[in-house]
């Protein structure tokens, strides 16, 4: 992720219009589109909506609100959803002029906790709507003519993955490495919450990097039923774990 992208993200954040945003930053406003567009594809996900006459930030989980309220027994009818701006967001919850914000567990929660604003998270997994978070995608022909490749590039993965949890802090030391003003204690704090969330109750057990199949079909039905997924396709389509290297006990 590029310093530059973030930089425009802020921009377009605080000005809700490319147009301004670019005109803050002296970038012609295709450049700035540009940039928004990678981010948003290095990140899998929407960061704004736009339209002719407005551009609006969004929420990733937005959508699995209703989900989570539901398998919690909250009346949705009774939740009010304030949409704001990044910042605003921040503000409305330390000035306690809002219940409760829409965040990620690595970023807003911490940083709240270091401004000393007393929070409570409810994560999605942990209450009920739990879905495959980050992976590594494979074209079906790359798999059919190079798994040899494929297997490789899973076994470096996970072994990465695995020197990183035995020390973390040598992990942060290398990120440092390709970007020197990488805070430490948020890296860290951001590290360890990731790593967190790597195992679901139903893969603790599986060997690392192993999908369980309950995690996937939780996915697609929570897919087609909030975010109008719509495929024939079943959950074990979607993923294999034929790559992934046979436990060494």
């Amino acid at each position: 992720m590029e310093l530059r992208h973030l930089e425009y993200f802020v921009a377009v954040a605080a000005e809700l219009s490319f147009t301004r945003a670019s005109r803050r930053l002296h970038v012609v406003q295709s450049g700035v589109s540009s940039a928004i567009q990678g981010l948003e594809r290095e990140l899998g996900a929407t960061l704004f909506d736009r339209n002719r006459h407005r551009v609006t930030l969004t929420e990733a989980g937005l959508a699995l609100l209703p989900a989570l309220l539901k398998r919690n027994g909250v009346d949705a009818d009774k939740v009010k959803i304030l949409r704001v701006e990044g910042a605003g967001k921040m503000v409305a919850i330390a000035e306690k002029r809002a219940e409760a914000i829409m965040s990620g567990l690595d970023n807003q929660s911490l940083t709240l906790a270091a401004q000393g604003v007393p929070i409570t998270d409810f994560g999605y997994a942990a209450n009920g709507v739990n879905t495959v978070g980050l992976t590594i995608h494979a074209n079906r022909d790359t798999l059919a003519s190079n798994p040899d490749l494929v297997r490789r590039f899973v076994k470096a993965t996970i072994r990465s993955f695995e020197a990183a949890i035995k020390d973390p802090d040598a992990s942060i030391k290398a990120g440092q490495k390709v970007k020197p003003d990488l805070d430490t204690a948020l890296s860290l704090a951001q590290f360890k919450v990731g790593i967190g969330l790597i195992k679901s109750p139903a893969s603790k057990d599986l060997p690392p990097g192993q999908f369980a199949a309950k995690d996937w079909a939780d996915t697609v039905e929570l897919m087609k039923t909030y975010q109008d997924l719509q495929t024939d396709l079943k959950p074990e389509e979607f993923y294999t774990n034929e790559f992934v290297p046979a436990s060494k006990s």
